[in-house]
């Protein structure tokens, strides 16, 4: 049975409500995430630019357990017209991010994507298997960090489009943790580029996250 996008997004944040309870045995800590995101997407399209963007909303639930991080988020909006293009596009992405500390502040994962777009001439779906390093580093004070990663894409498809000779993506931000309160802010800027056969492709993201946090 296939599952409304706006239901996804409310059982998202129904697990980050009342992951506390089926889980404190386990000892993992659960943080809930509201979202807002201004994403755009830029494609070379028979040697055309073709440029949309607008706002996305959604949320997101983070576990961690140990050395162990588990993230998952869905964001869905809609992206208006920019450059040379005139039609606006319903547009989503899921994914499922796992990583596992080395050191305190540097990690390696592993993650999902699937983003999809639905305009009046059409619909496609891209699917991202991503595998990265990622790194986090103090300014100044342990309440405040700056993050960074950066990945390889070896699975990277576009409904219509032949595979890439190459996709990669890379990720920088700041993150706020106050020592007396249970939450958790941060402000991230995703970037990512497709080199599609003669039709290279780029998407990127500004990205806002509200949190709070259950601990154990």
């Amino acid at each position: 049975m296939r599952c409304h996008p706006r239901a996804r997004l409310a059982l998202l944040a129904a697990a980050g409500l009342f992951a506390h309870r089926t889980l404190s045995a386990q000892r993992i800590d659960v943080t809930g995430f509201g979202m807002v995101a201004g994403p755009r997407s830029t494609v070379l399209n028979q040697g055309v630019r073709e440029v949309i963007g607008g706002v996305w909303l959604g949320a997101a639930v983070q576990f961690r357990r140990d050395r162990w991080l588990l993230t998952a988020s869905g964001l869905r909006g809609t992206l208006d017209p920019i450059e040379n293009t005139p039609f606006q596009s319903d547009a989503g992405e899921e994914g499922i991010r796992v990583s596992f500390a080395l050191r305190s502040r540097l990690s390696v994962e592993a993650s999902y994507t699937a983003r999809a777009f639905r305009s009046s001439v059409g619909y496609q779906r891209w699917d991202m298997l991503g595998l990265g390093a990622a790194m986090s580093v103090p300014l100044g004070d342990s309440a405040l960090s700056a993050d960074w990663c950066v990945s390889y894409l070896p699975v990277a498809s576009a409904s219509g489009r032949s595979s890439p000779s190459l996709a990669v993506a890379a990720e920088v931000g700041v993150s706020a943790a106050p020592r007396r309160a249970p939450v958790l802010v941060r402000l991230g800027y995703r970037f990512e580029r497709f080199d599609f056969p003669g039709e290279p492709a780029e998407f990127d993201r500004i990205t806002l996250e509200v949190g709070y946090r259950i601990r154990q």
